[in-house]
């Protein structure tokens, strides 16, 4: 949501350079862009759907994650993430975790040439 609200929402990021950041060019510095970055048939369906007329607070005891800090504790961003969907499948909706842990996929990245 950080990008979101304080890129888009504020006006200092288009659509289009929010996906370029986000998804295209973070494929790329990562090596993942033989899988990732871009919508297409021989990548994986990943999406971000977010609603942007409502807001969120961060609480960092409610992460999905092994990391239970984040410096966004406590902060209110102007969006909220509605569902995220991975390689195809809804694993986040709302605020409900879909996936047991050990949904995810580890990639290799490409060498370098």
């Amino acid at each position: 949501p950080f990008i979101f609200s304080e890129g888009f929402m504020k006006n200092r990021l288009s659509l289009h350079e929010m996906q370029k950041i986000l998804s295209e060019n973070a494929a790329r510095n990562y090596r993942l862009d033989s899988h990732k970055g871009r919508i297409n048939l021989s990548k994986d369906a990943d999406f971000v759907f977010i609603d942007p007329l409502e807001k969120t607070k961060v609480d960092q005891e409610k992460l999905h994650s092994k990391g239970k800090y984040t410096p966004f504790h406590d902060r209110v961003f102007k969006c909220r993430i509605e569902k995220i969907i991975l390689r195809g499948n809804v694993i986040i909706d709302h605020t409900n975790l879909l996936v047991d842990p050990g949904f995810g996929s580890y990639y290799k990245s490409s060498s370098i040439t």
